[in-house]
């Protein structure tokens, strides 16, 4: 017994391992569907940007916990949980002919979309000419920028209503790329501010709960009042509330 236990010890540990420590998710499951268009252009470039772009894509959908069934862009396991999308993958394509990535949900008739990324080739020459110093993060919070863009609108599908709340798409956009330790100042800082007081106070399940919960808002009545109405019941709060002690929050980071 004792040489059947010596003889096959690693291969108990690598069991204790999977199952213990390996995370949520098995490593063979974390395959993000996403895929270069026009790499011949710059294979080089492309690789990379294909590899930082599966890593945007785990962060948020597994780090993050955004994988809610029939919300998330797609499974653990790579089962496909939005159906509307035309195929099921993320393509972004490689251009020369643009400044500054941008995420693009194109309808296909009903409720079918297709999800793009369309991201400059000469992407490097812009953070020269921006004056970037840190090249390998920007491009880390551009990619983790225009993929959490895909995954909000796969989350609560309240399209063409996302335009009219950058509040929300832009701002959580943002705050996730803060995460990473990006941050600088824009037009959106207040709503940058407010995903981040929630996810101090609440956590980031409670960023992932309402985001699946304005899916059932309507797109022609929805409001920034009702969403904070469905954020504050959701933790527990009247809207009253809730602002008051995000305007407390913000006061004691003075």
């Amino acid at each position: 017994m004792k040489t059947f236990f010596r003889k096959h010890i690693l291969t108990f540990l690598f069991i204790a391992y999977f199952f213990f420590l390996g995370g949520a998710y098995p490593q063979s499951e974390r395959n993000p569907p996403i895929r270069i268009v026009s790499e011949e252009k710059n294979p080089e470039f492309a690789q990379k940007i294909l590899g930082l772009a599966k890593w945007a894509y785990d962060k948020i959908v597994f780090d993050y916990g955004f994988n809610r069934k029939n919300h998330a862009f797609i499974g653990p396991g790579n089962e496909v949980y939005t159906p509307y999308e035309k195929d099921g993958i993320i393509e972004i394509h490689l251009c020369e002919d643009i400044e500054s990535p941008y995420a693009h949900l194109e309808h296909k008739g009903g409720l079918e979309y297709e999800a793009t990324i369309f991201f400059p080739l000469d992407y490097k020459e812009y953070q020269e000419k921006a004056g970037i110093e840190d090249k390998d993060l920007d491009l880390k919070a551009a990619l983790i920028h225009e993929i959490s863009h895909i995954i909000t609108y796969s989350y609560n599908q309240n399209f063409p209503n996302l335009k009219n709340w950058p509040w929300y798409y832009e701002g959580l956009a943002l705050f996730f790329e803060s995460l990473i330790g990006y941050e600088f100042k824009t037009k959106f800082d207040e709503s940058v501010l407010l995903w981040k007081y929630i996810h101090e106070a609440h956590g980031m399940a409670v960023i992932e709960e309402v985001s699946a919960k304005f899916k059932w808002m309507s797109p022609k009545k929805s409001s920034r009042q009702e969403a904070e109405e469905i954020i504050a019941e959701t933790v527990g709060k009247t809207r009253k509330e809730f602002l008051k002690d995000f305007k407390k929050w913000k006061k004691d980071l003075i």
